[in-house]
């Protein structure tokens, strides 16, 4: 296994630890299953609880989340474009995944 899949699945690993954790207030357990019960496909974290659980995974998912929004180009409802923050009331919230593979040549 390469180093960019052993560091893609750590953050993995700590992103789960994270959502089951109660540095999330214990919420994001139960949201998960809300989520999952309306077949939906995002969830909305806090960007400070995640950044209190570990810092290193927030830049990591952060950057992750810049690089897939400027793939996915303006208005495709990236990172910070959308108005689902603003209709859940939650402020500085962020749709957070794992961050993409590094691209090769």
């Amino acid at each position: 296994m390469d180093s960019s899949t052993e560091q893609r699945l750590q953050s993995r690993r700590l992103f789960t630890e994270f959502l089951d954790s109660d540095e999330g207030r214990g919420e994001y357990v139960g949201r998960v299953r809300e989520m999952m019960a309306r077949k939906q496909t995002r969830l909305l974290v806090d960007v400070a609880d995640l950044r209190l659980f570990n810092a290193g995974l927030t830049r990591k998912c952060v950057a992750g989340c810049a690089h897939a929004g400027a793939r996915a180009g303006p208005g495709a409802g990236g990172p910070g474009g959308g108005r689902e923050e603003e209709e859940a009331g939650r402020g500085p919230a962020s749709r957070l995944t794992p961050p993409p593979p590094p691209l090769t040549a």
